[in-house]
């Protein structure tokens, strides 16, 4: 597994000893001579890299995806040097672009055969199948039958209806902001179920952080809201609060609970726009060994965010 530097510039996808070995003049024909997909081509099978599978390719969703609001729109760019970044979209945009915040994969295709070397967090894990190309269309089946759909695409093409999507919070003096390229919102509402004019809502979201680790995210839970309002969480209430946080293979969770609490606000509702909006602050603890604990700190929290169901409750 190969992690992407955060700082680098977005689009510089040419290798080291490209860039540091070869007059730029090379560089370049080796670019667009790798990125050709003329059939008289003829395939070196000592590459890595089936030649034709260079390019970027956005997933096909599926059916059961394409009755989902909000279904993740992602996608893979297959590199000359074996390298696979994933793209997902620029949601203030709807844009198809290099998702930075994710780590690349390592892949080996030949012969209609690949394996997979990709980032499961909290670790690695590696896939393997049959690969098949059909025209501009690749379908990727794994030993688990699990099958994946790919069209040939371009870097910047709109893909998408642009959402505004924005949470922003203040953590231990930390400012973040949730992700601004995802394969879905990465801020959002989420209404479960309607029971007695009361509904069970949560917000999830996925914040930009390089400060504490690989990715954070923030869950509040309400399963009795009934209006916009204020909500205690943590203390006697139902309600809760939590922060997850992955820091290389180690998933550390911090929650509130009887003494660590806060407050979230829902200042707007709106069922018919698919648009809440509010703030939120609360303190999350994760124990350890007695008395010893650590707590987070979350203040200044603000959203503004779209509403969406999950696929079990739509589908009833």
């Amino acid at each position: 597994m190969i992690r992407q530097n955060k700082k680098s510039k977005r689009h510089d996808h040419f290798d080291d000893h490209f860039k540091f070995h070869f007059p730029w003049i090379v560089v370049v024909f080796i670019f667009l001579c790798s990125s050709c997909k003329d059939e008289s081509m003829i395939p070196d099978t000592s590459s890595q890299v089936d030649y034709r599978l260079i390019g970027v390719w956005i997933k096909i969703p599926s059916e059961f995806e394409l009755h989902h609001p909000h279904y993740p729109i992602e996608g893979i760019h297959i590199s000359p040097s074996a390298i696979v970044h994933r793209l997902a979209v620029e949601t203030a945009t709807g844009k198809f672009v290099f998702d930075n915040d994710q780590v690349m994969d390592s892949l080996w295709a030949q012969n209609g055969t690949f394996f997979r070397k990709r980032f499961c967090p909290p670790s690695t894990c590696s896939d393997s199948g049959s690969y098949f190309l059909s025209g501009d269309t690749l379908r990727l089946i794994y030993k688990n039958t699990r099958e994946e759909k790919y069209t040939l695409t371009q870097i910047g093409k709109v893909v998408t209806e642009p959402i505004q999507t924005d949470l922003t919070t203040m953590i231990d003096s930390i400012h973040l902001t949730n992700d601004k390229i995802a394969p879905a919102p990465s801020a959002k509402a989420i209404i479960y179920s309607i029971v007695q004019d009361f509904t069970s809502f949560e917000i999830v979201a996925f914040l930009n952080n390089t400060t504490y680790s690989n990715f954070t995210y923030l869950h509040i839970r309400i399963p009795h809201f009934n209006t916009p309002q204020s909500y205690p969480i943590g203390g006697n209430s139902q309600n809760s609060g939590s922060l997850t946080y992955l820091s290389g293979d180690v998933l550390s969770t911090f929650r509130t609970d009887s003494i660590h609490t806060g407050t979230i606000t829902i200042t707007s509702f709106d069922l018919s726009k698919m648009r809440c909006s509010g703030t939120f602050e609360f303190e999350a603890v994760k124990y350890d060994i007695p008395p010893r604990k650590f707590v987070k700190s979350v203040r200044n929290g603000v959203f503004n965010i779209p509403i969406t169901f999950p696929i079990r409750a739509k589908a009833h």
